[in-house]
């Protein structure tokens, strides 16, 4: 594992085709500069800076519920979201994002809105679904409990990237207390402590043997964003490894719907609702992937991948989940 650390960042970097109205697209993307009346939200071609102190492999702050935006109940048809979507991708192509993946589906229309979905995008945090997805195996092999203590060390130390540290090297915290700091916060310490616990080896073909071809956490954590689509929905439906049992997928969901990291599509949503999600960032790739959960019952999975600058991709997320929220918010099954 120690050689899993030291490599992270040689990580590879390795439509549907519609027409509508251009006026679709400007009712839309106008929504994201409307916020709630207690606080504005900013325009929505002013980027957003990165904190002064982020780092490249550190997730961003979660924003105050003050400055997320409200969208309006504004819907769209099938053909008006794909064009606002088409236009949006090339909007923000000319604005330093070179890569984008993206998976929209919708669990009971089957609705689905997919773009470079095979593409292999440097996993950034994203590879931490799959840590968890390995411990949750080992504690059901037995080999780990939430209660085993993992000791904090040089090998795993990642706390100058979270900004603060979990304790003296030689003192340890629970597997279950990594497990909720890897997922809620992104911690890449209680990553490294839970990764390092893992045969990666053994690892690799329960994860080809689900389906996931590409996905390669240890030496260099790779993903597409129909695996990351593919785990979402394998967590959803408890259907993701046979070795896994229902209070392992509540106890996975219930991890992602905590999460404090909410600055990418977290803002295109009203507030209240429901999105169970991950994100990941490092230099040149932000990624957010989740599934979006209505009061209907129905799920909205969204995954969106990009390659690129931080400022155009953190605006295009927000105004694509706008979008996203205007076509799937009141659609029926």
């Amino acid at each position: 594992m120690v050689g899993m650390k030291q490599t992270r960042g040689a990580a590879i970097r390795n439509r549907r085709s519609v027409s509508r109205l251009w006026f679709s697209l400007m009712l839309v993307l106008a929504l994201v500069a409307c916020g709630s009346s207690s606080a504005p939200s900013p325009a929505p071609d002013d980027p957003t800076p990165a904190p002064p102190d982020a780092t490249a492999t550190a997730d961003l702050p979660q924003p105050t519920p003050a400055l997320v935006p409200t969208p309006s109940p504004t819907t769209l048809t099938p053909e008006e979201f794909d064009t606002a979507v088409s236009q949006l991708v090339a909007k923000f192509g000319s604005r330093g994002i070179s890569m984008a993946g993206i998976v929209i589906t919708d669990s009971a229309t089957g609705d689905l809105v997919t773009l470079n979905e095979d593409h292999p995008f440097v996993a950034a945090s994203l590879y931490k679904l799959f840590v968890l997805w390995q411990t949750q195996r080992m504690i059901r092999a037995g080999q780990l409990s939430d209660d085993t203590a993992l000791v904090l060390g040089p090998d795993t130390d990642d706390s100058e990237e979270d900004g603060y540290s979990l304790g003296d090297y030689g003192s340890t915290i629970t597997v279950a207390e990594a497990r909720r700091l890897m997922i809620t916060e992104s911690n890449n310490t209680a990553a490294w402590l839970l990764a390092k616990e893992i045969d990666w080896d053994a690892a690799r073909p329960v994860l080809r043997d689900a389906g996931f071809a590409v996905t390669e956490v240890w030496p260099n954590p790779v993903t597409t964003p129909r695996e990351v689509t593919r785990y979402l929905q394998g967590v959803i439906n408890h259907n993701l490894d046979p070795a896994l049992q229902d209070a392992d997928y509540t106890l996975m969901l219930n991890l992602l719907k905590e999460q404090q990291i909410n600055t990418m599509l977290s803002p295109g949503w009203p507030r209240g609702v429901v999105f169970a999600h991950k994100t990941g960032e490092v230099d040149g790739d932000t990624h957010d992937a989740g599934a979006l959960l209505l009061p209907d019952g129905r799920v909205i999975y969204i995954t969106v991948m990009t390659e690129g600058d931080y400022d155009p991709a953190l605006l295009f997320m927000r105004q694509l989940a706008t979008l996203v929220w205007a076509r799937f918010s009141s659609s029926q099954p």
